[in-house]
């Protein structure tokens, strides 16, 4: 029993001594090192790492998670009823609108701005709470953190990737020496090629070069565009009637945009 109590006290007092190093390296990092320009930016790196930790959050209402809905649902973020398919558990926009007793069919007209709207108005639902953390990342350490008004965003698709713009200037002041940084736009980059996938969506619907689409002819010839793109998308088609269903991905890329084109019930 004394053996054991020894131990014990040992244990006890190894613990005692890796908890006091341990404060002591977090001391001098926070307290006793002086406060240069250098160690503020290595601060401000941590708030961009933050930034783009929110970014890539799995909440369903994350900037990347909003981005993998809208290829899904063909563009667009809500949908009302009439306006979209239910297919494999996602409401596949109509991107196209069926035209009574005729074989094309009404282009619906989604544009680029439409969806950068759609995604900046969601992001700050949850951007703002995930970033209130940042207000408070100085503590104890030896400067301030100063944040002006609410982060503003700025989607931006581009033809190989989704960029979204943080517009919040952030200062980190020193409390007792004068020095500081500032940043005033954050950039946090997806690598999805959602502007490339809705163009290829457009051609589907409005025709490419000599061949015709979707909203004139009611047909398009997939198997050849693809061969004269060489390969670089790859177009499925599937047919829950009486509508179809575009599925395009870019090779060497997961990322997916989906739409549908209304058909007409000719048993209804």
């Amino acid at each position: 029993m004394k053996k054991r109590g020894q131990v014990t006290l040992f244990v006890i007092i190894g613990i005692v001594i890796v908890v006091v190093v341990a404060l002591f390296l977090v001391a001098r990092n926070t307290i006793f090192m002086p406060i240069t320009s250098e160690s503020l930016e290595s601060e401000m790196d941590l708030i961009r790492d933050k930034m783009i930790e929110c970014g890539y959050d799995e909440n369903l209402n994350s900037p990347n998670e909003l981005l993998k809905t809208i290829g899904k649902q063909g563009g667009y973020l809500e949908t009302t009823e009439g306006s979209y398919r239910l297919y494999a558990d996602s409401k596949v926009s109509y991107l196209c609108y069926d035209i009574p007793n005729k074989n094309g069919c009404s282009n619906r007209m989604l544009t680029i701005k439409e969806m950068e709207d759609q995604l900046n108005e969601a992001a700050a639902y949850f951007m703002n709470d995930c970033l209130e953390s940042v207000k408070d990342t100085g503590g104890f350490k030896k400067y301030n953190v100063i944040t002006t008004g609410t982060p503003k965003y700025e989607f931006a698709i581009r033809p190989d990737q989704v960029v979204l713009n943080v517009n919040w200037p952030v200062k980190l002041s020193g409390k007792s020496k004068d020095v500081s940084v500032s940043e005033d736009k954050f950039e946090i980059n997806f690598d999805y090629p959602l502007g490339q996938l809705y163009d290829v969506s457009q051609d589907v619907i409005n025709g490419w070069d000599a061949f015709a689409g979707e909203a004139v002819t009611g047909y398009f010839d997939t198997l050849t565009y693809m061969l004269a793109k060489k390969g670089e998308y790859k177009i499925y088609l599937k047919k829950p009637y009486p509508d179809k269903v575009y599925d395009i991905v870019k090779e060497g890329n997961e990322y997916s945009f989906q739409f549908a084109i209304e058909g007409e019930d000719r048993f209804a």
